[in-house]
């Protein structure tokens, strides 16, 4: 993840999570397990609903079985 997300990315994030305001609560939190079909590596994702001022946001977040950030996406 490291090459993935760049400092510049990161900027670009925090701004757009910026404008959806002040954060008011978390909404929803669903957690589950699976694994990589071609590998067998298994993996652990959570996938929040935030809500702010001026919008909600849902964030996607896997970790490997080793607790490494696999996939960090947001919408």
């Amino acid at each position: 993840m490291n090459t993935a997300i760049t400092d510049d990315v990161f900027v670009q994030i925090y701004a757009a999570i910026e404008g959806g305001g002040k954060f008011e609560t978390i909404d929803n939190i669903t957690v589950v397990g699976s694994s990589d079909k071609s590998t067998g590596e298994e993996f652990a994702t959570a996938v929040v609903t935030a809500k702010y001022d001026n919008k909600s946001f849902t964030y996607t977040i896997t970790f490997n079985k080793q607790m490494q950030l696999a996939g960090l996406y947001y919408r």
